[in-house]
């Protein structure tokens, strides 16, 4: 992993060619959504925390599937705050409410459930997660604040933070993965990002090149950090491109946003504060 190179990066500018806005429309609307994360076949995966559900559209905001809401049983959630979709067509998501990570089909249909146990036995409450192409499955937990690897079968494999490695965990706001890059996280002032194998492992800091940066993402070798102000992406450790977010219309006004990726060129943006959904397409 090239992060170090971050210091020196060179600066370019990626010209936004297209933005749509996906979300709300006549079909759909959101109430206080907190994640995004795009899976296979390009579908659009939203923590719709508000509605107490998640959600799965496609490129033109249809509605594709949706979880159970409003409980604790099987695919019935409470404040859902982060959802993953995997390469390998599963969707993890952080149900906090009910302090457990559930597991979903592409399509939605519920597929099991784990807790996260202090030792005494008391459930922990997920706040990020984040999966793998192998099936790994990273999650923060924040009454204790670990970052934990669980393999396919929701076993306990590596931990991160609590009595080892806590200058690594200093209560996180954002979480990916990528098999080029390991495992990325940004702290609570966005200002640094903190990145491990996939043992949680070999961890290792640099400074956010986004100051107060809310969201990082990543796909194979690029990764994405944005503040509400700025979206900056880093392409193999050599190249940066940098977006004044100001300058695309519809965005002036986003505040607390994330981002996922689809592509390198091609990207989906949520603006948490005002329940929008966005797609940026990069010019080459």
């Amino acid at each position: 992993m090239k992060v170090a190179l971050a210091l020196g990066l060179i600066v370019c500018t990626a010209l936004a060619q297209q933005v749509t806005q996906i979300l709300p429309n006549d079909e759909v609307s959101l109430r206080s959504p907190k994640a995004i994360s795009v899976g296979v076949g390009r579908i659009v995966y939203i923590a719709d925390s508000g509605h107490h559900r998640v959600i799965a559209v496609d490129s033109t905001g249809k509605l594709v599937a949706e979880s159970g809401h409003g409980g604790s049983s099987g695919s019935q959630m409470l404040w859902p705050v982060d959802v993953s979709a995997s390469a390998g067509a599963n969707v993890y998501v952080a149900d906090a409410g009910n302090k457990r990570i559930l597991k979903f089909s592409r399509f939605l249909e519920w597929q099991g459930e784990f807790e996260i146990l202090s030792s005494d036995g008391q459930a922990l409450e997920p706040r990020l997660v984040a999966a793998s192409q192998q099936g790994d499955v990273f999650v923060y937990e924040s009454d204790e604040g670990q970052l934990l690897r669980y393999d396919p079968l929701f076993t306990l494999q590596n931990r991160l933070g609590a009595a080892s490695g806590r200058d690594f965990m200093q209560a996180p706001i954002s979480l990916t993965q990528s098999d080029a890059l390991g495992v990325l996280w940004l702290d609570r002032g966005g200002d640094q990002v903190h990145a491990s194998d996939r043992f949680l492992s070999s961890q290792r800091s640099f400074p956010s090149s986004v100051s107060g940066a809310r969201g990082i993402a990543a796909l194979d070798s690029v990764f994405w950090l944005l503040n509400d102000q700025r979206l900056v992406s880093a392409n193999k450790g050599s190249e940066v491109a940098s977006r004044d977010l100001n300058e695309i219309e519809v965005l002036k006004d986003a505040s607390d946003i994330v981002c996922s990726p689809v592509d390198a060129r091609t990207l989906y943006v949520l603006d948490r504060r005002g329940a929008r959904l966005f797609r940026i397409l990069f010019a080459e």
